[in-house]
């Protein structure tokens, strides 16, 4: 550990450590919050799969066009852009409950904003932190932001579901949002102080069309990469997705509410962490045949969230 804070002796990365790590945590907060502020609308399970969706969607399909924006424009710029758009939507967001004006349609535009936000911000993620530290602290900096990021996922949630069972109706799940909010404007702030950064100037790029068709190539001639990425796409769409959908709904049945799923969440980020823990300094003979037949254990959870759910008879 003592290692990884050495990162933070460069004044520029420090900084950025600081805003992404409050981000980071706003983010963790803000899906407990949308959940519950849509089954409190009246929606149902049905509105809440909607909303969600319309999230995850332009994350996936942006998440290339991303990386070229980062190349043309500077990573710094887009995740600008990036965090003003998140941080309008997610109080866009809190400003329709809080004034009873949080219809299915509005619903879905704020949750369409945020993921576009969230699909162009993660590839300039990775240009920009090479810019920010010396080569021979880069390993330390990422070790250090993975950990920041585990730590977020747990207290995250479990911050979110509080807030928002402390206050009444609309308000808990508004006032998340609006911290979420902040967080963005934080992040923004910090990132416009490091417009020292050096910027990619004209000319150093290829066309848009030439690195999608040379990144697809990398993609498709590795076939571990493609494998594990279908594997994953069905993990999402099969489980992970209908998990973020029956679990806010057993926990607003049976469990208590917001403050419940908060908790389910932090136990899931913390075993994640757990298990990065696990496996520091062992190095297995197959990694990712280990990663994918751990993901099979998500199963259980969404057979224990599909067994808490009634479904009326007709």
């Amino acid at each position: 550990m003592s290692k990884m804070l050495t990162a933070l002796c460069d004044r520029d990365f420090r900084w950025f450590f600081a805003g992404y790590l409050t981000s980071k945590l706003g983010t963790a907060m803000a899906p407990v919050a949308t959940a519950f502020a849509v089954l409190h609308t009246g929606v149902g399970p049905a509105g809440l799969g909607y909303v969600m969706a319309a999230r995850i969607v332009p994350v996936v399909l942006l998440l290339l066009l991303g990386g070229v924006f980062a190349d043309r424009l500077g990573g710094r710029k887009v995740m600008i852009a990036s965090d003003v758009l998140r941080c309008g939507a997610q109080a866009g967001f809190a400003v329709l409950l809080l004034t009873g004006h949080a219809s299915l349609p509005a619903m879905t535009v704020a949750a369409v904003l945020s993921g576009i936000g969230e699909g162009v911000f993660t590839p300039s993620l990775q240009a920009l932190i090479p810019k920010l530290i010396p080569g021979d602290r880069l390993g330390d900096a990422n070790a250090l932001l993975s950990v920041a990021v585990s730590g977020a996922g747990v207290a995250g949630p479990a911050l979110g579901g509080l807030l928002a069972a402390a206050l009444p109706g609309a308000a808990g799940p508004a006032a998340v949002l609006l911290a979420d909010a902040a967080s963005y404007a934080v992040s923004v702030i910090v990132l416009i102080r490091l417009a020292h950064i050096p910027q990619p100037g004209p000319g150093e790029s290829p066309s848009v069309l030439r690195e999608l068709r040379d990144g697809w190539h990398e993609f498709s001639s590795r076939s571990w990469l493609w494998a594990t990425t279908v594997q994953f796409c069905l993990f999402n769409a099969l489980v992970w997705a209908p998990y973020l959908v029956l679990g806010p709904v057993v926990a607003e049945r049976r469990l208590g509410g917001a403050g419940a799923w908060g908790l389910v969440l932090a136990a899931n980020s913390l075993g994640s962490v757990l298990g990065g823990l696990a496996l520091l300094g062992r190095r297995p003979r197959r990694p990712l045949l280990l990663s994918v037949a751990a993901a099979f254990g998500y199963v259980t959870s969404l057979v224990f969230a599909q067994s808490g759910v009634h479904v009326p008879k007709r």
